[in-house]
């Protein structure tokens, strides 16, 4: 629908011309002017059309004696809340820059033809009659690439340039080579085609299309590219007999919000569906990185001695298993250091027989289903400490016995892994039994969450956890990502007055560190479907959450939404939107700042 139209004129020498297109242009524009002959003063009369928002403009200029008659068409897209304050200055640097194009097109050559691009090279086109301006706005998408293409309506006979913006959706970005197809069929069967094999700029591809027959068509749009290839088919399209016969009936977009391609491509931007998925709902947690039973492994002190300065080493450090951490200095033996030890010996191989015997019987239980598998752990666990011990006395009592104070009593490490904690100074006196070394094997981590007890009846139904790292990005870990819940107790501790859910972590978390402290949300083992959109997309104006919807390429619309549950990186929405309504994901505070009307993120273009 045409809201208004103004015609003006512009009648001035082309010298004078020129002189204030270099004001304005660019070097390279200016450059490019310059290689253009003087010619004879020209008249350049300009219709300015304002549709929908959008400022259209046609010329006829006289060129020679025979009055060759050039129309070229442009759009200044502006918000519809300005279209009266920018009318102005659109007209006055759009005049520019069509004068400039007018006077380029005097220079080219007569007797030009249409290559098979569909690249404008003809002897002339034709200036449209009927209602002026009007043009047809289409915006599609396929799951590799989004269109945005404008063209006015197609009359047989008559060029119809189509500006058709395309996207590539993995990451929003123009796409910056390939072939562009215009298909007209009827029945399954192409009728016409029009190919493009560039863009004009990135982005922008220019197909010419012009049919020559009347009739109801498909009209289709063919992308081949680096990317692959995506066919948008925009619907049924009428090409009329003459001019004076043109109807438009297609509505505009919804959204009074305008945020350009040529913004959206050199600003962070993404967009996404707002589809039904499965959430479920989480709780507040903390969360401490431990190690499995039998992948840590504490060294003792076998006697009291003094710790030498070689070989000795520190906390962070790597160590093989049976590689010496320390070399101790024991005072000269007596009888009655050897009577000691044999008799620690003795209560040690003690405790050996007993740890492997209820190894065995809790197996036996674990199997039948009696105890958990946590029981087995621990006990195992324990067995390993008990025989460690027992490996180290035997050592010492051997070298007791064959002493040599100056070399001295080595500490050799248990397992492979990090020195998690180092207690042992050079020179420093020890003794007997004192924890000098800590070992955490490399390997599977776990991850004990306490929940408060007001959750704690939901231990037993935890599916998994989700949490946020410093960098925003989510991390979701639950079957799916091969976290497996490893014990739920739901007995409160009497301390922290919390319930414990012990999960195994996959390696590709990097959560290593034991001992690391951090916030999770605890994923409930139901699940509903709703409507969710990214966590991103949400923006909080004065309390009330708010998206941005895409409506058209260039369209956008302000919706206030209520939120619902959030699971990982999505947050369901419970009122606001529809299923399939696309949303800005990444930029929408540009979006914000078109709405405001701020001149902060840009401004207009023509094409």
């Amino acid at each position: 629908m045409v809201n208004r139209s103004t015609v003006t004129e512009v009648a001035t020498p082309i010298h004078t011309v020129t002189t204030h297109i270099r004001t304005i242009t660019s070097r390279k524009q200016r450059s490019s002017l310059a290689t253009q002959p003087i010619r004879q003063p020209t008249r350049i009369h300009l219709t300015f059309t304002e549709v929908r928002g959008h400022m259209f403009m046609q010329t006829s200029t006289p060129m020679n004696r025979e009055t060759t008659v050039t129309q070229m068409t442009a759009t200044h897209t502006v918000n519809h809340r300005q279209a009266s304050n920018m009318r102005i200055r659109t007209t006055r640097n759009t005049i520019l820059g069509v004068v400039a194009t007018a006077l380029i097109a005097c220079s080219e050559p007569a007797n030009m033809q249409v290559d098979e691009d569909g690249h404008a090279h003809g002897e002339d086109t034709h200036e449209h009659g009927g209602e002026a301006g009007q043009s047809l706005v289409y915006t599609h998408y396929t799951d590799l690439t989004e269109l945005f293409v404008e063209f006015p309506p197609l009359v047989v006979g008559e060029p119809s340039q189509f500006a058709a913006h395309l996207t590539t959706l993995d990451d929003h970005e123009p796409l910056l080579s390939g072939v562009v197809d215009v298909a007209l069929e009827q029945n399954g069967s192409t009728v016409a085609r029009f190919r493009v094999r560039e863009p004009s700029r990135d982005g922008l591809f220019i197909p010419t299309v012009s049919p020559r027959a009347p009739g109801d068509f498909d009209l289709v749009i063919e992308v081949t590219g680096e990317f692959g290839s995506s066919r948008h088919e925009l619907g049924q399209i009428t090409v009329f007999s003459s001019i004076d016969e043109v109807v438009i009936n297609q509505e505009a977009p919804d959204g009074d919000i305008v945020y350009l391609k040529e913004q959206q491509w050199t600003a962070p931007f993404a967009t996404e569906q707002a589809n039904i998925r499965n959430l479920s709902e989480s709780w507040p947690a903390f969360a401490t990185i431990t190690a499995p039973p039998g992948s840590t492994a504490v060294v003792h002190a076998p006697l009291n001695a003094s710790i030498a300065a070689q070989s000795l080493v520190s906390s962070g450090q790597f160590v093989e298993a049976g590689q010496v951490m320390a070399r101790l200095l024991p005072r000269t033996a007596t009888s009655a250091d050897i009577n000691a030890l044999s008799t620690q010996l003795e209560q040690l191989r003690g405790r050996v027989n007993l740890g492997q015997a209820d190894v065995t019987r809790v197996r036996d239980l674990v199997a039948s289903g009696a105890l958990p598998q946590r029981r087995l752990d621990i006990a195992e666990t324990e067995l390993s400490e008990v025989q460690s011990e027992l490996r180290l006395v035997e050592t010492r009592l051997n070298q007791v016995r064959t002493t040599n104070t100056d070399q001295g009593v080595e500490l050799r490490a248990p397992i492979s892994g990090v020195v998690a904690m180092a207690n042992a100074l050079p020179g420093a006196y020890i003794t007997q039994g004192a924890e000098l070394f800590k070992i955490i094997g490399h390997g599977q981590r776990w991850l004990q969450v306490d929940l408060s007890e007001h959750f704690a009846a939901l231990a037993n139904g935890v599916r998994g956890v989700w949490f946020s790292l410093s960098g925003g990005e989510s991390i979701r870990l639950t079957s799916d990502t091969n976290t497996s819940i490893v014990q739920g107790i739901t007995q409160i501790n009497p301390q922290s007055r919390t319930a414990t859910v012990i999960l195994s972590l996959p390696e590709l978390t990097g959560l290593n560190v034991v001992g690391q402290r951090l916030p999770v949300n605890v994923i409930s083992a139901s699940t509903r479907q709703e409507i969710a959109v990214p966590a991103t997309s949400l923006i909080n104006e004065d309390g009330r959450q708010v998206v941005f919807v895409q409506t058209g390429g260039e369209s956008f619309a302000r919706r206030n939404v209520e939120t619902g549950i959030r699971d990982g990186d999505y947050v369901a929405i419970t009122s606001g939107l529809t299923g399939g309504e696309r949303v800005v994901t990444l930029g929408a505070y540009n979006i914000r700042l078109a709405a405001a009307g701020t001149s902060e993120i840009g401004h207009g273009h023509t094409h």
